[in-house]
């Protein structure tokens, strides 16, 4: 039993019953390819400006990630790590067009997609669950907040819409509330649902 928990933790998306209903939303939505989208890009952009204004301190990072396949796929983006820093080189390496993939087991959206709850992270360091996750050590990241992209139609978590950061953030109930509130909105831009 130790052992499933702990494979659980390393790759929460490994024995995943929403999978097929996941591929074949996307694929009805055209999303089911690796190719950015500039309407969700512009989506990220705002919601890294406006997770910065939540909390004040310095732009982070934000995406709207897709779960397709055996990956995770940033078909939204914005990244602000300046390129010379080795973090932010190494983001801008792994993850720029057409390269935004990540595996199943690496970073905190593939724990929200197999919850279909929120995931709200001041300090990733500060729960031990969280803090051996690669993206921590190999990409330098200390805070997180994500919801998933709950499709109006199956029910199913689509993605995630997330933002990340380099240091602590104090988000608390109003980082819960506030990206609880964007996942809804690129939900909607996603599948085309007017509120």
């Amino acid at each position: 039993m130790i052992d499933q928990r702990l494979g659980d933790q390393i790759d929460p998306l490994r024995n995943d019953p929403d999978a097929a209903a996941r591929q074949r939303r996307l694929a009805e939505l055209g999303l089911a390819h690796d190719q950015p989208q500039p309407r969700l890009d512009a989506f990220a952009a705002a919601l890294a400006r406006d997770a910065a204004d939540l909390v004040g301190g310095s732009v982070p990072d934000a995406m709207v990630n897709l779960f397709v396949g055996d990956h995770q796929y940033f078909a939204g983006m914005h990244l602000t790590a300046a390129p010379n820093s080795e973090a932010g080189a190494g983001l801008r390496q792994q993850h720029t067009s057409p390269d935004r993939i990540m595996g199943l087991d690496t970073g905190w959206c593939p724990h929200v997609v197999a919850r279909g709850l929120p995931l709200v992270l001041d300090d990733v360091f500060s729960m031990v669950r969280f803090a051996a996750n690669p993206a921590a050590a190999n990409l330098d990241i200390r805070s997180y907040i994500g919801a998933p992209l709950l499709d109006p139609d199956t029910g199913v978590a689509l993605g995630t819409a997330c933002v990340i950061a380099r240091d602590p953030r104090p988000y608390g109930r109003a980082g819960l509330e506030f990206i609880k509130d964007r996942a809804i909105q690129a939900t909607r831009l996603i599948t085309g649902n007017a509120p």
